[in-house]
């Protein structure tokens, strides 16, 4: 059951990472599986999702030039006026 739970944590990642992009849905894949293994709501854990999932957009993204999903926020962006 315990890892059906995971396959459906990364199951859901891959659903949303094309909509919400890679740095948030990342940041939601470990926010979920920390709290799924039973690890307390707390502001370090927040703290360790977000900046993990900055830590790998600056390894994947910045460092090695592999594309990843931007998802929809650079058309929100552009379309915002001003």
């Amino acid at each position: 059951a315990r890892a059906a739970g995971m396959l459906l944590i990364g199951v859901g990642y891959l659903v949303v990472v094309g909509t919400i992009g890679y740095v948030p849905a990342l940041a939601l894949l470990m926010l979920v599986t920390a709290r799924y293994m039973g690890r307390p709501w707390s502001a370090q854990l927040i703290a360790l999702a977000v900046g993990g999932a900055l830590l790998y957009d600056l390894i994947f993204v910045r460092l090695l030039d592999i594309p990843l999903p931007p998802g929809i926020w650079p058309d929100v962006w552009r379309g915002l006026p001003g």
